[in-house]
């Protein structure tokens, strides 16, 4: 059997980060054009927010089986089928005439993207070596980033100059080309060692395989205070990026896209410069900050009636966000070890998609009543109450030693 050496940036981990990159951007054009077509199509903004939630909703019912399927099936022939299922149902978009036909596709678009998101993050972990998983998943985001800079401008670009269908259209095409990259990819990655014995997230013995599924074949209880932190961050992504395009035409904000960019470039200097922090420091020396930085900009955003405050409230929740979430998701894989990389991942992400479906549903309720303002303190004061959690994890650590838990 082979053994993974340190090398990191080999063949197949490249493709990839330019897979997760093309599927991305292609998921980004049509995020913020979805709730402006809703409300177009007659949707008030309750329900144009429940049309952004419910596809994380999705996402969060699937996700525990589609970290089953990554621990049990052919990872990259999954992550073909689940890509080219995305490009379905974005064309389902473009034929959409009614809201209720538009709800139905972005439940089959939430479904695909939980099997997607979950598969490829475990393919990529298979070529990183243990010692530099922190990294490796760190740079896993850089697609994701370089997406949001030029994903939501691009879709928006489109609809405006040649309806939403164009935008729609578009992002299909980019699904199936990143179904064709998946191609590029080996068959069969190379078998991980497990983590060193010892190391400070305490990753459990692999578990033997079993032909009947269990609970913990789903979800992984041991990780329930990383969902739910992670589910916390992702709230403030879900208000953030479904309603900020309504926020800046009520408040006659100009060229709101820009706030997409210096949120990309924020998460990319962060990501390139931070891929190693959690490697270096622990999670604790992570979080504390990302959560206090992350309810300060949202305070800022509640506040701003101009573009440089939305856009420094932008690059401030955009750097935290990105310090944290992958912390959180190398340690979640690290507490289980390279045979459960799939329930690590996908418990990860149920976290976040609860955040990521709750704050739209949440958030668009809050703000047809109160207004943006009211609903992105609301939004910062949870961020508080993250630190909070947090705090009470550590402390319950220290009254049980023999926890095995990321350092603080």
């Amino acid at each position: 059997m082979d053994r993974p050496t340190e090398r990191l940036w080999n063949r197949n981990y490249i493709f990839l980060l330019s897979l997760s990159a093309v599927t991305a951007t292609a998921f980004n054009m049509v995020t913020p054009t979805l709730p402006l077509y809703a409300v177009d199509l007659g949707a008030g903004l309750t329900i144009a927010g429940a049309l952004s939630g419910i596809f994380a909703i999705t996402a969060l019912v699937v996700r525990p089986f589609s970290g089953l399927a990554v621990d049990r099936l052919n990872n990259k022939w999954l992550l073909v089928g689940s890509t080219v299922t995305m490009a379905l149902a974005v064309l389902g978009y473009y034929v959409s005439g009614s809201v209720l036909v538009l709800f139905a596709f972005r439940i089959l678009h939430g479904a695909a993207f939980s099997v997607s998101g979950t598969t490829n993050t475990s393919l990529a972990c298979s070529y990183m070596p243990p010692s530099r998983l922190g990294e490796g998943v760190g740079y896993l985001g850089l697609g994701f980033i370089l997406a949001t800079a030029i994903g939501p401008s691009m879709g928006l670009s489109l609809a405006e100059r040649y309806g939403y269908q164009a935008s729609f259209g578009a992002s299909a095409v980019m699904f199936v080309v990143a179904a064709l990259l998946m191609l590029f990819v080996a068959d069969r990655p190379m078998q991980r060692e497990p983590a060193p014995a010892g190391n400070l997230e305490g990753a459990e013995a692999d578990p033997p395989r079993r032909a009947r599924i269990q609970f913990s074949d789903l979800f992984a209880r041991e990780l329930v205070v990383f969902a739910v932190l992670s589910s916390i961050l992702s709230l403030s992504n879900g208000v953030t990026n479904t309603f900020i395009p309504l926020f800046a035409a009520e408040r006659a904000i100009p060229n709101i896209g820009l706030f997409f960019t210096v949120s990309a470039v924020s998460m990319l200097v962060m990501r390139v410069a931070g891929a190693r922090l959690l490697d270096r420091y622990g999670l604790g020396k992570i979080l504390y900050p990302s959560f206090a930085l992350s309810g300060l900009a949202l305070a800022l955003l509640a506040g701003a009636r101009g573009l440089p405050l939305v856009l420094i409230s932008s690059a401030i929740r955009s750097a935290a966000q990105s310090a944290a979430q992958p912390a959180l998701q190398a340690t979640c894989i690290r507490r289980l070890g390279p045979r459960r990389t799939g329930v690590a991942t996908s418990t990860f992400f149920v976290g976040a998609d609860t955040g990521q479906g709750l704050g739209p549903i949440v958030g668009g309720a809050v703000s047809e009543t109160w207004g943006y303002g009211a609903m992105y303190l609301g939004a910062s004061a949870v961020m508080l109450v993250g630190m909070l959690i947090y705090r009470l994890y550590e402390f319950r650590l220290r009254k049980a030693p023999s926890d095995a838990a990321p350092a603080a």
